[in-house]
């Protein structure tokens, strides 16, 4: 189990089961449902909204953020 609140997208990659280029492809073309936090020069993500995203059927960012605001 992680307890990391924050993955990187090396990370979040490797939960799901992707490459890193594929992450961060699906990321700058909004296939990626969460956005990422940045921390200074540093970006992540949440680990439970990554999980929650995939729990709703991997949506796009314009259907997740309609689906949590």
């Amino acid at each position: 189990m992680n307890t990391k609140l924050l993955v990187s997208d090396a990370e979040a990659s490797k939960l799901l089961g992707i490459s890193r280029s594929k992450f961060r492809r699906m990321d700058s073309t909004g296939d990626l449902g969460p956005s990422a936090i940045k921390l200074g020069h540093l970006t992540k993500w949440r680990h439970s909204e990554i999980v929650d995203w995939v729990d709703e059927g991997c949506v796009n960012r314009e259907k997740w953020r309609r689906r949590i605001c």
